[in-house]
C-alpha cells in the first residue's frame, strides 16, 4: 500500500493549450500522469480525492468525476469513494521549470 499522487495538465512551457476539466480529470487518473511508477489497474483503492486549483466551478467538476468514480476500484466497505475538493488559487509555475503556467490543475491522490 502506497500513495499515489499524480497531477495535470503536465504541460511543457511554451504549448497554449489549456485542457478543460474533464480532460484534466481523466488525464489526472491515468498511469502517464502519476508521479511514480506504479500501474494500479488490478488493485483496489482505499481512499482516492481529486483535487481542484484555479479557474474550476463546481458545476464542471461534477460529471468528469461521476464518470472516473465508475472507473475506479474502490474496496466496498469505504462508503464515500472519490472525494473532490476546489481551491479558487490558480496553480502556481516556478519560473524555468517544466510545466507551464496553467490557470487551472487537477491532483489526484489514491490509496
Amino acid at each position: 500500500q502506497c500513495l499515489l499522487p499524480s497531477y495535470a495538465p503536465l504541460i511543457p512551457p511554451g504549448v497554449a493549450e489549456q485542457p478543460s476539466v474533464a480532460e484534466m480529470t481523466v488525464s489526472a487518473f491515468q498511469t502517464s500522469s502519476m508521479l511514480i511508477k506504479c500501474d494500479p489497474r488490478g488493485c483496489k483503492e482505499f481512499a482516492c480525492r481529486a483535487m481542484f486549483r484555479g479557474d474550476v466551478q463546481r458545476g464542471d467538476v461534477i460529471a468528469p468525476v461521476a464518470v472516473m468514480s465508475k472507473h475506479l476500484h474502490i474496496v466496498d466497505w469505504a462508503p464515500r469513494g472519490l472525494q473532490t475538493v476546489i481551491s479558487p488559487r490558480a496553480p502556481f509555475a516556478v519560473p524555468g521549470g517544466d510545466l507551464a503556467r496553467v490557470s487551472k490543475a487537477c491532483c489526484a491522490l489514491s490509496n
